[in-house]
């Protein structure tokens, strides 16, 4: 495998991770991301919203900087936000009108 230890307090370990260590890493890293993942729906009232729109409207609640990721699950009403910090998902489950739960 091509993947290596990351170790910040000295030199880089070039050691290869064993399979188990890698599959560890990586379920470690899905947890995190899905932790800091939201489900948002929007009252679309019969109108069209593109991505743009959507992230317009979260930068009234949050920082553009901490929209990590943004995509549509349905048709234009629901979509699913990854924030960078544990406070800016604060602030989104706090605005109850926009957000519907955790994934």
């Amino acid at each position: 495998m091509g993947t290596t230890r990351k170790n910040f307090n000295g030199p880089k370990d070039t050691t290869p991770l064993t399979d188990e260590e890698w599959k560890r890493q990586e379920i470690s890293r899905a947890n995190d991301i899905r932790e800091r993942t939201l489900k948002i729906h929007f009252d679309t009232k019969g109108k069209s919203y593109n991505r743009f729109d959507v992230g317009l409207a979260l930068t009234q609640l949050v920082p553009a900087a901490e929209l990590e990721h943004l995509g549509p699950l349905s048709r234009n009403a629901e979509w699913y936000v990854t924030l960078r910090s544990d406070e800016s998902k604060q602030k989104m489950l706090n605005a109850g009108e926009v957000v519907v739960n955790n994934f």
